[in-house]
This record gives structure tokens, sequence and C-alpha cells, in this order.
């Protein structure tokens, strides 16, 4: 499989802490719907051909056509598709189309439109792993965590509870559900990250810009006597590698904020082009914005 990447096109704008939860200067579209609009529109198949030809005499490289059918893949004639059969005419023309979709399932085969091969499908898909990130207790006892993308270690860092919370401290959670309405007075905090015994994805790393680690409830509980003890040491090391659970790749179910199913910190991986063999997934942060696949 061929991977493509998106660079960091964040390299003009100053990064800042939104006071909600969506922080509009970040390019990523965090609540939408990828290239597509939050609208119905129909148009005519004639309509629709005769635009794109007219824009092909623009001497354009790359169509975007925001336009999806209810046709699925059908590979014996991919040309019933009207967006595909003008995306065949212009290949002709040394022109890239690239389509937003919707889907009926999991497998590319429910994309609309179906894989016609010279059209870049544009769909939501799961990674179908889980990211490792390592913890280390201050006596050397060593865990598998995951969730949080990061780039480099979080040195001995001191773990209170979550109800704690202090300045530039590693909060741990075991069980209790945070309120949403408190991440602000997280961000007033300073916490240097979460470390959560749970499978509900409370937090974001990048609503936090802080690193959130998952660790199993057997781990949690280990951990919790290990803050009980006093011993309140903890290293977080970066994450290295992408641990497969499952099928790979795999078309989501509904548009939106999607997400690795097991890593919230990997967000919508939302081009796919199967008869291209691409899949790209973007990742946020502030000095390197890239898929790391």
């Amino acid at each position: 499989m061929y991977i493509v990447a998106i660079e960091n096109y964040t390299k003009r704008k100053m990064l800042t802490k939104a006071s909600g939860f969506v922080d509009f200067n970040f390019p990523e579209d965090l609540n939408g719907h990828g290239t597509a609009f939050d609208k119905s529109v129909e148009v005519l198949k004639n309509s629709l051909l005769d635009a794109m030809k007219k824009v092909t005499l623009d001497k354009v490289d790359v169509i975007m056509v925001s336009l999806n059918t209810d046709d699925l893949s059908n590979i014996s004639s991919y040309l019933c598709d009207l967006v595909n059969m003008g995306g065949y005419l212009e290949m002709k023309e040394n022109v890239v189309v690239c389509t937003s979709s919707c889907n009926h399932g999991h497998d590319y085969y429910t994309l609309s439109g179906g894989l016609a091969p010279w059209v870049i499908e544009v769909g939501l898909c799961n990674s179908g792993g889980r990211f490792i990130t390592q913890v280390e207790l201050g006596g050397g006892t060593q865990i598998k965590g995951f969730g949080s993308f990061m780039d480099k270690d979080v040195d001995y860092c001191e773990l209170i509870h979550w109800s704690e919370y202090v300045l530039y401290k590693f909060l741990f959670r075991l069980y209790c559900n945070f309120n949403i309405g408190r991440i602000k007075e997280l961000f007033n905090a300073n916490v240097a990250g979460i470390l959560c015994s749970s499978q509900i994805h409370d937090y974001q790393s990048y609503e936090l810009y802080r690193p959130v680690v998952y660790v199993t409830e057997i781990d949690g509980i280990k951990i919790q006597k290990y803050i009980d003890n006093k011993k309140k040491k903890v290293k977080i090391y970066q994450t290295i590698n992408e641990e497969q659970d499952g099928d790979l790749c795999k078309v989501g179910l509904i548009s939106g904020k999607g997400s690795n199913p097991y890593d919230p910190y990997v967000l919508k991986l939302n081009i796919c082009a199967p008869g291209k063999d691409i899949l790209c997934a973007n990742k946020y942060n502030a000095q390197n914005m890239y898929a790391h696949y």
C-alpha cells in the first residue's frame, strides 16, 4: 500500500488554545464533514458533465466534486456513476477528479459510486490498530498504554489523582468520569498530561494539547495502589509503533469527526482511494502534522 501524507498546513498560522472544543485556527474540520458540505443539492447529469468540461477549458489540474450518488460499487461498469463518468473523461485530459463519498457499511465496495481507479474517493476510514505508548512507574514497573501520539518522552513527573490536579503534574483517573466542562480548569492548571484507566475517551489530546494515555483496568488498579503508597513518579515514552488489532483500514459507518477506534489522538482518516492504493491519515501536532504510518 502506498501512503500519502499531508504536510504541516499550519505553517503560517499561530497555534491558539481554543476556549471551547474547536480551535478555528486549526485547519482540521473537527466537527464537520471533510470535503463535503452540510447541505443538499441536486444536479442534472448533463449539467454536471457540461460543468466539468467547462472547468477543463480553464486548464485546471484537479476538480473537487462534493457530490455522491446512490450507485454502489459495480466493477462491471464504473461508468454507471455520474461522477465516475465525468472523472473518466477528465482523466483523458490529464485532470484528476476527487469526490467526497458516503457509504453504506464498513467495506470499500459500499462507497457511493464504486471504486473507479481514475477517481480519488474521499470517505471516512479507520486504521484498525492502536498506538502503543510505554508508561514507566517510578519503581521501574513498565505498563503498555495507548492513545496519545507523542513525539518526545515526558521525563519523570509527579503522578497524582485527578481530583488534586496541580501545576505541571501528570493526572491519573480510575473509573470515575471527568466532567467535560472542566477542560478549562485543566488548561489553567497546565497539567502535564492525563493517564486514564477507561475504554471511554473523555478527552482527546488535540483538545488538551497534552498527552492523554489509556491503560487497561487491571493496570489502572496497579497504578492506583502505586499512588496510594505515595510513590508518585511516572515517565511516559514517545509513541513508536502501531499494534494491529483486527482488519486494517476499514471504512467507517459515518462521516464526521472520525478517529482510530483505539486512539482518539489520530483524527479523521479521511482520504481513501483503494483503486490507487492510497490511504491518508491526519495527525495533529504543533510542530509535525503528518501521518506516522
